[in-house]
């Protein structure tokens, strides 16, 4: 990871646990790793209890999930915006 001066002395996990904008990490199986808290808080869902669950208990739209693992196949980090 490149480092920044913005970011001196935190880790891209510290960071993202400070921003307001959701975040969510998913494994090759397209199961939650982690989310930050904002991500939990916009989904009123306790940030431990997805831990582990595939991504679609996140995301209500069937079209998405394909999206998520074209874009886990093709190694590339995907943004969506208004879910």
């Amino acid at each position: 990871m490149a480092h920044y001066g913005a970011m001196s002395g935190l880790t891209w996990r510290q960071w993202a646990e400070q921003v307001a904008t959701g975040m969510a990490l998913v494994d090759a199986d397209l199961r939650v790793c982690w989310l930050n808290p904002a991500l939990a808080e916009s989904l009123a869902l306790g940030a431990r209890s997805v831990i582990g669950q595939p991504l679609a208990v996140l995301l209500a739209d069937a079209d998405a999930m394909v999206q998520a693992a074209r874009v886990l196949a093709e190694q590339r980090p995907l943004q969506w915006r208004g879910m």
